[in-house]
């Protein structure tokens, strides 16, 4: 059971990276789309196979958890590592296509960063025998989730309320040529997204 846990986590990235790299000549084509497309429109052209960071991103987290359930204290800084590791690439690549979602991203991982060091303060320092620090801590706890989640919400309201407006000001632009001429291949909503807005460089 282990072994093929291992490797399922290990065997899923490995495979959808083989897919989009076997396939990357095809990604702007309307059949490899309608099954793929989930894969990669989310990401800016040149980094279609960001999914994988964020695929291993999640495995290390959950081998981290695992690894250390002796140790309250080693789960939390591991976690922490990770995410501040992600939001830094996160900062540096600024791999998603509509400009809005790598802001998002970085506010929601901040978010549980937050969350994570009132962990870490109420756990293994004296602060967590104070009552009163135990409720603030929880009080901020619950706000940073429900606020990740709010902000989570929002932009998935945006984006299918208002799709126009995160095309035409919050992804990254093309010239209006190019723009017009994409959209003469307008296959659905979705697509017609990532042509305009994740197939610029």
């Amino acid at each position: 059971a282990l072994c093929l846990f291992i490797g399922y986590l290990m065997g899923l990235p490995i495979v959808i990276a083989a897919l989009l790299w076997n396939y990357r000549d095809s990604l702007n084509k309307s059949d490899f789309q309608v099954q793929f497309a989930p894969l990669y429109t989310d990401y800016r052209r040149k980094l279609y196979l960001f999914i994988i960071a964020v695929l291993v991103k999640k495995v290390l987290i959950g081998c981290s958890i695992g690894m250390f359930q002796n140790s309250p204290r080693d789960q939390v800084i591991a976690v922490a590592i990770i995410l501040i590791f992600y939001m830094f690439v996160i900062i540096v690549m600024k791999p998603f296509a509509i400009l809005a979602r790598n802001f998002m991203e970085i506010t929601i991982h901040s978010l549980q960063l937050v969350t994570i060091m009132f962990i870490f303060l109420s756990t293994n320092t004296g602060l967590g025998s104070s009552s009163t620090f135990k409720t603030l801590a929880s009080f901020i706890m619950v706000l940073c989730q429900l606020a990740a989640l709010f902000i989570t919400l929002a932009f998935m309201l945006v984006r299918i309320v208002a799709p126009d407006m995160i095309k035409a000001g919050l992804t990254d632009q093309l010239t209006s040529k190019k723009r017009d001429s994409f959209r003469g291949n307008d296959y659905t909503a979705t697509l017609l997204d990532y042509k305009i807005g994740r197939a610029s460089c």
